[in-house]
């Protein structure tokens, strides 16, 4: 997938930017990734690097090795993607890092490379209760 050059330096967006966001949602018991452009244009070429493997899905799939993290084209304006982790339940209950830290690397359409740090703790979801 496309990366920035090792000399160029990847800068936060600004308000005329793509912003691409990673943020963690949690919606009837389940817990999801959420890949957000909040920005007013496109953002090509996102690629989301996690420092440690997220398991996710009953234990048995390696969410931060799908696809999707690797290499999206574009992602326009208000666009969002929800990926599923797993039950909020089952994620807290396994033996595994429960801090979520990913890099996020994406370019402008005049090939300015973007990106920002997104840091989650996933135990901040132990006590969060839903009303049904």
């Amino acid at each position: 997938p496309p990366t920035p050059p090792p000399d160029v330096k990847v800068r936060p967006p600004g308000p005329s930017d793509p912003e691409v966001l990673l943020d963690v949602e949690l919606v009837d018991e389940k817990l999801y990734l959420v890949l957000v452009n909040a920005g007013p244009v496109t953002a090509f070429d996102v690629v989301v690097e996690f420092q440690k493997p997220l398991i996710g899905v009953g234990g048995e799939v390696v969410i931060s090795e799908m696809k999707l993290f690797r290499h999206l084209p574009m992602l326009r304006p208000g666009k969002e993607l929800r990926v599923f982790i797993d039950t909020r339940r089952e994620l807290l209950a396994r033996r595994q890092g429960k801090i979520v830290t990913a890099r996020l690397v994406y370019r402008t359409r005049t090939e300015r490379w973007l990106g920002e740090v997104f840091r989650h703790d996933l135990r901040s979801w132990s006590d969060w209760g839903e009303a049904r």
